[in-house]
């Protein structure tokens, strides 16, 4: 069983092609369009985070029957992340790996312990290979952390007409978020005011920050949860694999 599951990991992260905080128990929604308001707020929260530059994502990753937590640094100007995943072996125990990614392509040392370090080693341990977010939900995931920034605010007129819901209001921590789904593809666009399942939803505060992104990955629509943390990023090192 544990080579079994040892087998699972590797596979998903060392190969191309294959298939934080926990995710919130989501109270009942009650959809309905967004106002004028509401919509300003979304538009500004990936204008937010690409003001901030950098961020401290967490996160949890459904694969193959198993859930791989992230915990990751971004640069979303230079379109970086730098961090590891951790998944449990039967027996209880951790395994991790230390990644460094861009959009197109992801490093992986295999084996690793000791957490995230400030300076990636500079070793020919690393497994580099093209990213492939169509086929690997892993992949989908880390690709995702580096798409949560726009250099300028999107259109809130546009949002507003979209099919995009207000679902709820939720406490988390000491803060009052509201929770939203996102537009449908417009091949796709809903005619109800039910909000369509297997969007991404976002949590966002009253200033247009961004705390949590959830999206549907893989065939079976598993839910990655993302979280962004409010605290202080450090510069991501130079990679040492390129």
């Amino acid at each position: 069983m544990i080579r079994r599951l040892l087998t699972t990991v590797a596979t998903a992260l060392l190969l191309a092609g294959c298939a934080g905080q926990d995710a919130p128990t989501a109270p009942t929604d009650n959809p309905r369009p967004l106002t004028a308001d509401e919509a300003e707020r979304i538009s500004l929260a990936r204008f937010a985070n690409y003001q901030r530059g950098r961020g401290v994502i967490t996160g949890v990753i459904p694969h193959a029957g198993h859930e791989f937590h992230l915990t990751a640094r971004v640069d979303w100007r230079d379109h970086r992340g730098y961090g590891t995943v951790h998944t449990a072996k039967p027996t209880g125990e951790r395994q991790d790996f230390l990644l460094q990614w861009t959009p197109q392509a992801v490093a992986v040392i295999p084996g690793w312990s000791g957490g995230l370090p400030d300076q990636p080693p500079d070793t020919a341990d690393w497994r580099p290979r093209p990213l492939d977010a169509r086929h690997n939900p892993i992949d989908a995931a880390l690709l995702m952390t580096l798409n949560l920034a726009l250099d300028r605010p999107e259109n809130a007129q546009l949002l507003a007409q979209s099919d995009a819901r207000w679902l709820r209001s939720e406490h988390v921590g000491d803060t009052d978020l509201m929770v939203v789904s996102g537009p449908s593809p417009a091949s796709s666009r809903a005619t109800s005011d039910a909000a369509p399942q297997g969007r991404i939803r976002y949590w966002i505060n009253g200033e247009g920050t961004m705390r949590r992104l959830t999206a549907p990955l893989g065939q079976h629509g598993d839910l990655v949860t993302l979280d962004l943390l409010d605290k202080d990023t450090p510069q991501i090192p130079p990679f040492t694999w390129r």
